[in-house]
Formats: C-alpha cells, structure tokens, sequence
C-alpha cells in the first residue's frame, strides 16, 4: 500500500510542480487585482526628539532653520494605503537631537541632522524629503533682572505717593544667550493711583523687552508668573520748625538781637500713626562763645526724621536755617539829675541832705532801647539805700534800675549825703 502511494508522488513529478507553481502565480494575480500594492506620498510635521540633552550640555535649540515638514513616500496594499495618512499611529518623523554633545562649537550657526522616519510595518518607506533639516542653537544662560512698573496718575490732595515695590523685586531669565543677553527691562506695566488716598495693591504679570522694546517674553524662561505690586500712599502733615535755645554768647560790646528761623513749617509724609507722634521739630542748640557777628547754621530736617518712618514730603524744602542775630551795642551818656532819685532811710525823722547835683552814667545796649531812656523818663529808676546809717556826712554808691539789654558800662562813684536828725532833744522836763 505504501509504496503505491510513494510511486503514486514519484509520477510526472515534474509535471506535478509545474502545476502547483502555475496555482500560485495565478493566486498572487489574482489577489492583485483585488488588493494591489500601491504608492502614496504625505507630509508630516517633525518633531523634536531628546532636547533635553542639549540642556544638560548648556545649550538650547534657538530656532529651526526652514519649514519643519517632511514629505514621505511609502509603499502597501491598497487597503492599507487608502488608510494612511499623517495620523496614522505608528508613523513619526523627527530630529534626534541626543548627538550634539558639549563638544560643538557650532552656536549660532545651521546644524544638518538627519530625519528619522518611522513606518508602521505594514508600509514600506520609499522616500522621505527632505533627508535633512537644519537646526540652530545657543548657549543657554541666566540673567537677574529687575523689576520696573510705572505707576501713573495723582493722589488725592494731602495724601503722596511714595516709592513702589514689587514682590518679589527682581526675575531670573533663562534662554538663549543672543537673547537673554538682549533683554533691556522687565516691567509689569502702569499701575494707577489716580485720586488714591491709601496704598494701591496689583498683581501683574512681568513682560520682558529687549533693547529696542520689542516683546520677547515668548523666547525667554520666567521663575515667576505673576509679580504683586504694591504702591504706599502716605498722608500729608504740616509741623512747625523751632530752635532749642541758643547758647551763644557774644564778644564784650555785642549782644544777641534774635534768633530766626527759616522755614518755620515743614510738610512731612507717613503713616497716619507716625505723624500722630509729631506736631513740631526742634533742632539743635547753637553754642559758640565771643561771636562779634551773626552765626547761622543750616540744619538737614531729614536727619531729626529718619526714626520716625516719615520723612520730607518729596519736593519740599528738607532744609532749615537758624540765625542767630548779633548785633553791636550803642553806648550813650545819661545825666542823672538829684531829683531823680529815690531815697531809702531808717527813720522818718531824718533829713537828707543830698550834696550833689547829678550823677553821670554810661550805659550801652540797642540804640531804640537807649533813645527812649531821658534823665526824667520812667523807664528806669534810681535809688540811695541809706538803711542802717545814722546822722552825719556818708558816701553812698547810687543803685539804677535799666530796661532789659541795657548795662551801666563805667564804674559807680559814690556820692556825698549827709543825715540830719530832726529829733529835739531840748524837749525833756529840764528843757526851758
């Protein structure tokens, strides 16, 4: 039986594989013309693979240089090609960007990578156009930049606008150097105080311009995302301006006519509660010795302030000049006549006799206040103490009284009196 059937396959082999080569070309034809293998040719974006690499090597992709898209051509079955387009899962096209390494010196100019393109298997990649693309990097970097804002409008009236601040005050830019190193100001805008009479609060988003204004806040890496501004508004205070007693004392024959002081007010700025605490400013004693003419000091406001957190409101005077007038003093001679004085006796019964008939004196101080001194004006008084002395011929120093800022400048001289008792003594029992 076996060998029948071995003989039964051994028979017209050649014959037998003719036929069965002949089935299957007449299978794959026919399947052909049902499913044939087709071309077809789409775009696709490319992406980019590994950038991370270039950070760890201090670099950062810049920019790309032309279009970023890839024509590819791929080969299928009908069926399949139909299906195929730029979504179809499995297909990719990028640029590996793991192969530039710290060793390139190569910044700022075009880079020619390969496009890597990536087929589902049941396509075959015929062409992909173009076969490279070029890319550009630079050093990536790091700058701290402050941050500016520019508040606008008015305060209300009595109330200023003190220096802003931002929280935080500064950012750190990170990118490409040929753009970081190009960044002239990072400000959050104009924030308005118009008509404010307390602090203005706003949160802001930071916006980078390089030198010539231009916008780049898209190029560049921001720490920060949102910046808080804050902008005092600090109310108004006028307090007076006054000079501790001065302790100058001029040279002999002058004298000090006034102290003067300029401004006498000053307008402040701070908080409410600070500016409770003031209703004046006193500055400094003057103190100088043997001055023939005026001294005059100037006084920095400021410095009596810093303290009290307030300060000079911003364009008004912060500074102060106390003056210290010295003036030279008049002398003139006055002739006290007798009559003028005042007589001071123990005892009623004693008559005076007065053996002069003036007496001359000098005297000096300002020349309004001696003009209005005559011998028989009362702006003065004259005085013989003769308490305690009994009858007889005495030598007596007159006493004066002057108006304030006038001195006797010449020595006193005594005068010559004489007492006479009135009492008689020949009224006793043995008196005739």
């Amino acid at each position: 039986m076996l060998k029948r059937i071995g003989k039964l396959l051994i028979n017209d082999m050649g014959l037998k594989l003719f036929s069965i080569g002949a089935a299957v070309i007449l299978y794959l034809v026919a399947m052909n013309s049902e499913d044939p293998i087709m071309q077809t040719t789409i775009s696709r974006a490319v992406s980019i693979r590994n950038e991370d690499s270039l950070r760890r090597n201090d670099f950062i992709l810049l920019n790309t240089e032309g279009s970023m898209q890839v024509r590819i051509t791929v080969s299928g079955k009908r069926s399949d090609i139909n299906k195929f387009n730029s979504q179809t899962p499995g297909l990719s096209a990028y640029l590996d960007l793991s192969i530039i390494g710290s060793a390139f010196d190569t910044t700022g100019q075009p880079i020619p990578l390969s496009v890597h393109v990536d087929v589902p298997p049941e396509y075959t990649l015929i062409n992909k156009d173009p076969r490279e693309m070029s890319v550009v990097i630079d050093d990536y970097v790091a700058k701290t930049v402050i941050i500016e804002a520019t508040p606008v409008g008015e305060a209300r009236d009595n109330f200023q606008v003190m220096q802003w601040f931002c929280s935080p005050g500064s950012v750190e830019i990170t990118g490409a150097r040929s753009v970081v190193e190009s960044v002239g100001v990072v400000s959050v805008g104009q924030i308005s105080i118009d008509n404010a009479s307390r602090d203005v609060i706003a949160k802001k988003r930071p916006i980078v311009y390089d030198n010539d204004n231009m916008d780049v806040t898209s190029k560049v890496g921001l720490n920060v995302d949102e910046v808080t501004v804050e902008v005092p508004v600090y109310p108004i205070k006028e307090i007076n301006v006054e000079a501790l007693r001065a302790a100058v004392f001029p040279a002999d024959g002058y004298r000090v006519d006034s102290v003067e002081v300029s401004p006498q007010t000053v307008l402040i700025v701070g908080k409410q509660t600070e500016l409770d605490r003031f209703d004046r400013v006193y500055l400094d004693s003057i103190r100088e010795e043997g001055v023939s003419e005026d001294v005059v000091v100037v006084y920095d406001i400021r410095d009596y302030l810093r303290n009290y957190n307030v300060e000079v409101k911003r364009d008004s005077p912060y500074e102060a000049t106390v003056t210290v007038r010295v003036v030279r003093e008049a002398e003139k001679e006055l002739v006290v006549p007798v009559g003028r004085f005042s007589i001071l006796k123990d005892s009623p019964d004693y008559i005076v006799d007065l053996v002069f008939e003036s007496v001359t004196v000098t005297l000096r101080g300002p020349q309004d206040v001696l003009d209005a001194i005559t011998p028989l004006s009362f702006s003065y008084s004259a005085t013989l103490d003769l308490s305690g002395r009994k009858p007889g011929a005495h030598a007596v120093y007159p006493s004066f009284s002057w108006p304030e800022g006038i001195k006797q400048v010449n020595p006193q001289i005594p005068v010559e009196v004489e007492i006479i008792s009135t009492e008689d003594d020949g009224d006793g029992p043995d008196a005739e």
